[in-house]
């Protein structure tokens, strides 16, 4: 091989000169730099959407609010055929009789102004109602002991244990109908902190099914029946897998996580194309959260 053929080898193992690949590199450099601007401004642009929303939210939440309040203003219960003077016999007959659910608030209302041994006297005796056959009677005697159990008054505390075990009855030999079993969730989130460690593991055995149609409420119950229980990866793992009930998991994600982290997690699923549908749901379980 001749000295003049070996540069031409060498010229055609290396076509790009250093300027074209320089080039090309430089390009490419501005290719990626325009891809993550183009990025980030569709990410702010989603945020900002996100943001509106959650405003527009906030305010209509605020009209409705107060429609509520202006509403409940005029509103009235008829005590009809119950006495105004009754005692622990006939407030059991009328709990008993009542056949007007939109009536109970105010009955259990006069429950709850009464004196404590008057209180004690009918919750003694409402208590062994909660297992009536009769479902209307369950039902009112239920909602009106778990009615007392307010902000700032301990007087039911001593009656908890016992309400607890007849609910624990009612929960065990209603575990096939739902409603009952929600009924009796309900319940026992309303009583919040609670002693009965029995109970507790029965509403743990619901919480831990992830094919439970009521996982979530029976989460958010034990969280409550016990407060050392950390309740909210349960919540976010029931989110992640989109059970059936997850909207409620986001509503009340923020009361077991800071409040910010809770935001950013939203936030983060509202972007996941799994939750394209369900955009309007994370925004008002974001509405929930109050800085």
């Amino acid at each position: 091989m001749s000295e003049s053929e070996e540069p031409a080898k060498r010229t055609g193992r290396w076509p790009l000169s250093v300027g074209t690949f320089l080039a090309s590199f430089l390009l490419l450099a501005l290719l990626l730099g325009w891809w993550a601007d183009h990025q980030r401004l569709a990410n702010e642009l989603v945020d900002a959407k996100l943001d509106r929303e959650v405003k527009s939210r906030q305010i209509q939440r605020l009209r409705e609010d107060r429609f509520d309040a202006r509403f409940q203003a005029f509103s009235s219960f008829s005590w009809e055929t119950f006495e105004s003077k009754w005692t622990p016999d006939t407030y059991v007959v009328a709990v008993e009789e009542n056949r007007d659910r939109d009536a109970l608030p105010a009955l259990s209302n006069a429950l709850f102004l009464s004196e404590e041994a008057s209180l004690d006297a009918v919750v003694e005796r409402l208590i062994p109602k909660v297992l009536s056959p009769s479902p209307q009677v369950r039902f009112n005697a239920l909602a009106t002991l778990v009615a007392q159990y307010r902000p700032r008054s301990s007087r039911m505390e001593k009656h908890t244990q016992n309400l607890t075990d007849v609910i624990l009855v009612q929960l065990r030999e209603s575990k096939d109908n739902v409603e009952e079993v929600k009924t009796v969730l309900d319940a026992l989130k309303s009583i919040g902190a609670n002693p009965s460690q029995a109970a507790i593991d029965e509403v743990a055995k619901i919480m831990n099914d992830g094919h439970h149609p009521l996982a979530v409420l029976a989460t958010l119950t034990a969280g409550k029946m016990d407060v050392s229980l950390k309740v909210g990866p349960r919540l976010i793992a029931l989110i992640d897998q989109k059970h059936e009930d997850w909207a409620l998991a986001a509503k009340h994600l923020h009361e077991h996580f800071p409040k910010a982290e809770a935001y950013e997690y939203l936030k983060s699923k509202y972007r996941e194309p799994k939750f394209g549908p369900n955009q309007l749901t994370l925004i008002e379980a974001m509405n929930e959260i109050e800085w």
